[in-house]
This record gives C-alpha cells, structure tokens and sequence, in this order.
C-alpha cells in the first residue's frame, strides 16, 4: 500500500492532522504536535501551570510519538524531542540528551549537553566543549575539541575549530581545510561557503565551484540554490533586495529577481515580488504555476502541499493552512 503523507492543522488551540485532499484524518486533539517523519509524529502535552522550560525556551512539555492511525506509539515522557532521522530521534530527560528508537527504547543514555539529528548513519554529541561523532549503535567514531560539529551530508561534516573551519571525513580527518568565516551542509555535492563577506560554492573536493559573490546563499537543492544577489564592493542594505536562483554553473536561472524566495521542492519554489501582492510559485524554468497568493508567508512543497500563512489583524497571531500545486485551499487557514 502506498504512504499516506498527513499534515498537521490546528483547531481551536488542538492539533489534528488532514491528507493531500484536506479530509480529517485524526481528530484535533493534542496540544502540540508536528510533521510525521519516517512514519511518526511528536505531539505533546502542555504544563498545565504554563511554566516556561530555559532548555526549549518555550513552555515545559512532555513529549512523545504517534504513528498515522493518531495510535500513541511512544508515551509523552521525555522533557523535549525532535523528529526520527536514521530510525533514531533525539530526547531529552532534565537537561540531558540521549536517543531514542521507534519503540520509545532510549539507545542513547542522555548524557549530552548538546546533539544533533542522526544524517548517514552518523550523529554529533557534545559534553562541554567536547563533541563525539557517534553511529546508530551510540558508540563514538570519533572525538575532538570544537565549536560545532555539523551533521554529515555527502560524507562530509563541517566544524569549527578555534574559529577556523574545515571539513571532516567520516572518520574524523580532516578532508578539506577552508580559509572562510563560515561553511555550510553539503548538498547535491556543493556547499555554501562565507568568505570575505561573501558567499560562494565548493565541491566535495574543496575547489571552488562558484566564487563567493553573494550576500546569502542556501543549500542546492533540486538543481538550483536560492542567493541573494549583490553588488561588488562594501555591502549596501538599503539597496533593494535582489533574491533569485542559481544553477550548478552559478547562472541566475531561472530568470527573475525577487524581493524574497523560497527553496525549490517538488518542482516549485515560493517567491514574493511586492509583499502587497503576496507570495507565487514558480518552476525551475521561471515560468510563474501559481499566482500571488494574498498570504504572509508561504512555505515549500512537501507530500503535495504547501503550507501558508495569513496574519490575523485582530490578534497578529498567524492563521496557517495548505494549498495544493494548483494554488487551490485544501485546509483553509486556522489557528
């Protein structure tokens, strides 16, 4: 059978969730609960004094997993969560992190003052100021004093060491040495790296792809990285804003110049050219799917829909629903 991809949607202060045609597939009825990834969803329970947690920064919860039938699979236990990735989620317990795997069974004893979600197998922890690279069986690969050890993304993970950064291998050794301020995940192969103030694209073997000439960049995705085009010299932030696309040969493609944009996902990527007229989509080729939409913020495509927002001027708070590539409301905005 295939998989049934659910959106989350809020009712009345209770989170349900809907599929690709907007039916009610489980009932509002958590408190909190986010997007399903490889088959599960965190929800949890508020603190019923709504007393604020200085770890999330947000009010104490407990959280836990529920598989798509809205069947909890993993009690709200644990003090904070984030999505599986590998089969394996990260948890936290007081002020400590660990892992957990889909049966609820923590593999990883929380231990950590800091941790990362599992990417190819391979996961980076830190106690103090020191990170260990661990794999799916919580053993350590690997240990060093760093900064940041990032996730691993085609073999490799970005770290910052005493403010310089490189890359390093699977193994822990050093793969690619950078003279840089910053440096990205590797995606499709490229990564995004700052460099006298600004940003350009190295390959897998640390060569410069596309020189740094852009005053941001995200990852590659899709064939194409989203960029915020510039001027030479002195960076100038009452120029106006010129966002677009790049290809691999760092080409502005597809045509156009944008005010704000979005990452490509399943062909489309949101972009918005006067926030007057709202947020469109267009495809890879530049040619506009779905007209301006009158919405705040528009999110990127994922299962068939995309997620939007509209600010109520009562309240200001945002109102959220999902479009689907036609630009047709399956899930109308709610709060």
């Amino acid at each position: 059978m295939p998989t049934i991809t659910l959106f989350p949607v809020s009712v009345e202060s209770k989170t349900g969730f809907i599929d690709a045609k907007g039916k009610v597939k489980i009932q509002p009825q958590f408190d909190f609960a986010g997007p399903f990834s490889e088959g599960l969803a965190i929800f949890g329970i508020w603190d019923p004094d709504r007393k604020s947690d200085p770890i999330s920064r947000g009010w104490k919860a407990k959280y836990g997993f529920i598989n798509p039938a809205g069947d909890v699979v993993i009690a709200p236990t644990f003090d904070q969560a984030f999505d599986f990735k590998d089969g394996l989620a990260p948890v936290r317990v007081g002020i400590r992190w660990g892992y957990c795997n889909a049966k609820g069974e923590v593999v990883v004893k929380p231990q950590f003052d800091q941790i990362g979600e599992f990417s190819e197998g391979l996961a980076s922890a830190r106690i103090k100021k020191k990170w260990q690279v661990l794999d799916s069986s919580g053993e350590v690969v690997f240990a060093l004093e760093a900064t940041t050890v990032a996730p691993c993304h085609d073999g490799l993970m970005s770290c910052e060491r005493q403010r310089k950064w490189s890359y390093l291998d699977r193994k822990g050794k050093t793969a690619i040495e950078l003279t840089c301020t910053a440096a990205e995940d590797f995606s499709e192969r490229l990564a995004a790296v700052l460099k006298n103030r600004r940003m350009g694209f190295i390959d897998i073997k640390g060569e410069w792809v596309i020189p740094p000439r852009f005053g941001q960049a995200s990852r590659f995705r899709e064939g194409h990285a989203r960029v915020q085009f510039v001027a030479d010299g002195p960076y100038d932030g009452a120029a106006p804003q010129d966002f677009g696309f790049i290809d691999r040969t760092g080409e502005r493609q597809p045509p156009g110049s944008f005010a704000m944009a979005g990452e490509f996902s399943e062909g489309l990527a949101a972009v918005c050219a006067d926030r007057a007229e709202g947020w469109a989509y267009i495809d890879t080729h530049g040619k506009t799917k779905i007209p301006p939409i009158q919405c705040d913020s528009a999110g990127e495509f994922g299962g068939g829909l995309a997620a939007v927002a509209v600010r109520d001027p009562a309240t200001g708070e945002s109102r959220w629903g999902y479009i689907d590539q036609k630009g047709k409301y399956v899930w109308k905005p709610t709060t």
